[in-house]
């Protein structure tokens, strides 16, 4: 009875909070905007600052050693408040700076544009260079513009890093790694073994694949297979295949409405989802996060994803996948 009261008492508390803090962050994402980012750290200082509680975080921890509630899902609950107040038994000053710069950092993630020559570019126009162009120069600025993020805010990241390894460290943690893994109910051991396992079983035939595309890459480059350079394949990060195929997937889309037929296609097995598309941001502007994102603003309906769409097979697989986790 004592712990569902806590409960109780808790979501009474944050929910607002959570909602109010999710619809600043969306203003952020949206708009780039230096004040946008500074209302996102205050009140995300202000929700970690109640998991803070070091009181509250004893008396679960207290009920979580004693066995815990046999209501399985007061249970749930008790494990999930005790690893979000786990996380976050951090001295008062240090939260306030890991707050305050890794918002910071993320806001200069998101804002940043690479340039060509002196002329701002899109991740879209980069990705649109790396697709389709021939020229190796070419190709080598466009890669390098997608990488000029890392001056700008590499300083910063490294400092974060240290503070939450020192955070991690006076809650007895190694490193901040295994802290966010533990809260999150994963085990850093079994994680590995996944890995490595993974890469056991995919290593011979990614370079089989691999060779087969550097292959056909080389040749449409005019360079030897052994010149190969990062910026030969078309994405950045080498995340997605190479279209290097007969079969030209773009081809698909460059005259149609890929927002259309997403929700064409989700009418179609029964999902709807116009009511998340009115709440969304599609398409790219100067300072919106320039990635994808779905968010759950309430938990009570207020769904919504954030693209940048362009008609072609990159954007209609995005979309799809982001309102993947809308219609969930």
């Amino acid at each position: 009875k004592q712990l569902q009261e806590f409960v109780d008492t808790h979501v009474e508390k944050v929910q607002p909070m959570n909602k109010e803090t999710n619809l600043a962050y969306w203003d952020a994402a949206t708009s780039g905007k230096p004040e946008d980012y500074k209302k996102v750290s205050e009140l995300t200082l202000k929700i970690r600052q109640v998991y803070s509680d070091p009181d509250d975080f004893a008396y679960l921890k207290d009920f979580k050693e004693s066995g815990g509630p046999n209501d399985p899902v007061l249970a749930r609950q008790l494990d999930m408040l005790y690893h979000a107040y786990l996380g976050n038994q951090i001295e008062p000053a240090l939260l306030k700076e890991l707050v305050a710069l890794g918002i910071e950092i993320e806001k200069n993630f998101s804002t940043f544009r690479g340039t060509i020559n002196g002329e701002k570019v899109t991740d879209n126009e980069i990705k649109e260079i790396l697709k389709d162009r021939t020229d190796s120069a070419k190709r080598k600025q466009a890669w390098l513009a997608s990488k000029q993020v890392g001056a700008a805010v590499a300083d910063d990241i490294v400092r974060l890093i240290k503070l939450r390894n020192r955070a991690a460290q006076k809650l007895d943690f190694d490193n901040y790694h295994t802290l966010s893994l533990t809260t999150a109910e994963q085990d850093v051991k079994e994680l590995d073994r996944i890995f490595d396992e993974l890469y056991e079983l995919t290593n011979e035939p990614f370079h089989r694949l691999k060779a087969d595309l550097d292959r056909i890459l080389a040749a449409k480059c005019g360079v030897a297979e052994n010149e190969l350079m990062p910026w030969h394949y078309h994405d950045p990060f080498f995340q997605e295949t190479p279209m290097v195929y007969d079969l030209d997937l773009d081809g698909y889309y460059e005259d149609k409405d890929v927002k259309k037929l997403a929700t064409v296609f989700y009418a179609g097995i029964g999902l709807p989802v116009e009511s998340i598309l009115n709440n969304s941001d599609l398409y790219e502007r100067e300072g919106k996060n320039p990635h994808a994102f779905c968010t759950d603003i309430d938990r009570e309906g207020d769904v919504r994803i954030l693209c940048n769409l362009k008609n072609n097979e990159t954007w209609m697989e995005t979309i799809l996948h982001e309102l993947g986790h809308a219609v969930y």
